[in-house]
């Protein structure tokens, strides 16, 4: 995906490359990472779509706690630390709940793994 927060993030991770201490360079990063992390992510995009915006969600928390400990005392830059911090909650709860499916098949296989422990067990005791 391209367009502005990509191009952004991109050049800030450069920047960064040239200067590891470079607050400014850190919080756009963050920033435009955020903005990709925070696309709208339709059901029918599926699972790739939103491995994608995790791994954004990620990225921008990175970035965003390391503005956070070049820039202590900017409030922006908390500020955007706890809408990364959401945002990134916001699509680890999605992706527990998107496929129902998945979580249905668990309990089945514990269940049958279950009994078949007790089967051994029983037999054990012959």
């Amino acid at each position: 995906r391209g367009g502005p927060p990509a191009d952004a993030a991109r050049s800030a991770a450069e920047a960064l490359r040239r200067d590891p201490r470079n607050a400014k360079a850190a919080y756009r990063r963050a920033m435009g990472l955020e903005a990709l992390a925070s696309a709208e992510i339709a059901p029918e995009d599926g699972a790739a779509a939103l491995r994608r915006g995790l791994r954004f969600a990620e990225e921008a928390v990175e970035a965003a706690e390391l503005a956070a400990r070049l820039e202590a005392k900017d409030a922006k830059v908390e500020e955007l630390l706890q809408k990364a911090k959401g945002r990134l909650e916001e699509l680890r709860q999605a992706e527990a709940s998107s496929s129902p499916a998945e979580a249905e098949v668990a309990p089945q296989v514990d269940a049958a793994d279950a009994a078949a422990d007790e089967g051994a067990a029983l037999d054990g005791m012959d």
